[in-house]
């Protein structure tokens, strides 16, 4: 299914959150889950992406209280945990050397994988997500239960943080769900954040316009925005800090965005056959060994590793 985009020389010109020029190039795209249309603008200067007229924040989260929303923190197919375990020991790696004295926070935990193998490397490990701590299916690791979008607008941030040492930070495909990431991040760096490792989708993924309206990663409105390295380095500079590491990996989208499409034709009542769908499922063992072999060749997502500058609050816009 090719991108939608809108026509028109009176469409409003909406300025990019990243980079405060006009985006004035639109692709319409639909939720599989809520089955509504939403408008993604797109700034030809840093080539970001995002929804123009979101959810506000206070409604975003039933976009959540979905079966799409629960595949965020339900955890993966056995073989597909294995899997996943080996991409993160390989991704938690840029943190460097954890010590005793370290904070590692691990900010939109999801099923609490990255914060398990941070468990076993650090002395300190706080899990942050949006779900109740009933939800949480890790006993020895902390929990806490935390409004992301509220903490943007808040100057406390993420609220008070055990111990005094060397604060890090890990957001794995966090960002994007965010109605303001860049203030996000700036609230990190006044929070005295050394290092964030940041993983996020790729705008710029070569698979994007092969699978059009499919492609998984699209995830409107829960995906507010679409990154790419310019527009990614753009937004850490502004919160005050630097980039030091920047790569892409591969991870499945041929699996996965077959699922969305399988899901966009069972809305419309098309043959959608409902063991297809579940064999295609996000964080099934499909996927996972599809993750696997796109690893090296692809370019799905952006890992970022972000250090804070002495002076990171001097740039704040």
């Amino acid at each position: 299914m090719p991108e939608l985009r809108s026509v028109g020389n009176d469409k409003q010109r909406r300025p990019c959150p990243i980079c405060q020029q006009a985006a004035d190039d639109d692709i319409v795209l639909r939720d599989y889950v809520s089955r509504e249309h939403f408008m993604l603008a797109c700034c030809r200067a840093c080539g970001h992406g995002f929804i123009a007229e979101p959810p506000p924040v206070g409604q975003i989260w039933r976009y959540y209280q979905t079966p799409a929303g629960a595949k965020m923190h339900g955890r993966a197919n056995p073989l597909a945990r294995r899997l996943q375990r080996l991409l993160l020991l390989r991704e938690l790696r840029l943190l460097g050397r954890l010590s005793a004295g370290d904070l590692v926070v691990d900010i939109g935990s999801g099923d609490g994988a990255a914060a398990a193998v941070l468990a076993e490397q650090a002395a300190s490990v706080l899990a942050l997500d949006g779900y109740p701590a009933s939800h949480w299916q890790h006993a020895k690791i902390a929990y806490r239960q935390v409004d992301f979008n509220a903490v943007a607008s808040r100057p406390d941030g993420l609220g008070e943080l055990p111990g005094s040492g060397r604060r890090l930070a890990v957001m794995r495909h966090v960002l994007e769900h965010l109605h303001q990431p860049e203030q996000f991040l700036r609230n990190l760096a006044r929070q005295r954040f050394d290092t964030v490792l940041l993983v996020v989708p790729n705008f710029h993924a070569w698979l994007r316009p092969l699978f059009g309206q499919s492609w998984y990663y699209w995830d409107p409105p829960r995906h507010l925005h679409q990154f790419t390295e310019t527009s990614l380095r753009a937004a850490a500079s502004h919160a005050g800090f630097d980039v030091d590491y920047l790569g892409r990996y591969g991870i499945d989208e041929i699996v996965t965005s077959l699922y969305r499409w399988l899901e966009m034709r069972a809305q419309d009542g098309k043959l959608a056959p409902r063991w297809l769908r579940q064999l295609c499922a996000p964080k099934g063992a499909l996927a996972g060994l599809a993750s696997a072999a796109a690893y090296l060749p692809g370019n799905t997502v952006i890992m970022a590793r972000l250090r804070r500058r002495a002076n990171g609050d001097d740039h704040a816009r």
